[in-house]
């Protein structure tokens, strides 16, 4: 009887440590998580407040849908960011790193985008009237909405050629 309590207690100690683990290990998750969400509100809150975003690492960054209206992202970082379905009418994006962003159907209207860097940027569906492409990079894996890059009268570059 007194063995088998004592094997009911170690099992519980077990189950309970195990359980307690488990806790841990959900409590961190959902820190980082609550991290995360800060980080992006502040991002959120700093591309809603600026129009000079200037030289701006945000490689990597989800903006997809985002209204980026009339700012200056020069010489910003912005490869492999996402910003799928964003408005960046009239905004300057001269000098920029957007290797590998994903520009699918995203408005670039009237955009400034001189000596910008689009090798393997995905423009599918992209709005381009109007935009500027004098000396921007690209190459054969960077994808075009249909009819390819708009006439640049030979200003544009491809990476091969640099």
């Amino acid at each position: 009887m007194l063995v088998a309590m004592g094997s009911a207690a170690v099992g519980a100690g077990i189950v309970g440590g195990i359980l307690g683990c488990g806790q841990a290990v959900i409590d961190d998750a959902r820190a980082e998580r609550d991290t995360r969400r800060a980080a992006r509100a502040s991002l959120d809150l700093t591309l809603a407040t600026s129009c000079d975003l200037r030289s701006i690492d945000l490689s990597e960054a989800d903006l997809r849908d985002h209204y980026l209206v009339d700012r200056d992202f020069s010489r910003a970082r912005l490869g492999q960011a996402n910003l799928t379905r964003a408005k960046l009418t009239r905004t300057r994006l001269v000098a920029a790193d957007l290797t590998a962003a994903d520009l699918t159907a995203a408005d670039l209207s009237e955009c400034d985008l001189t000596e910008a860097d689009l090798t393997g940027a995905i423009l599918t569906g992209a709005i381009l009237d109007g935009c500027t492409l004098s000396d921007a990079i690209w190459d054969h894996t960077t994808r075009w909405p249909p009819g390819g890059p708009p006439d640049t009268g030979g200003a544009g570059r491809t990476a091969g050629y640099i």
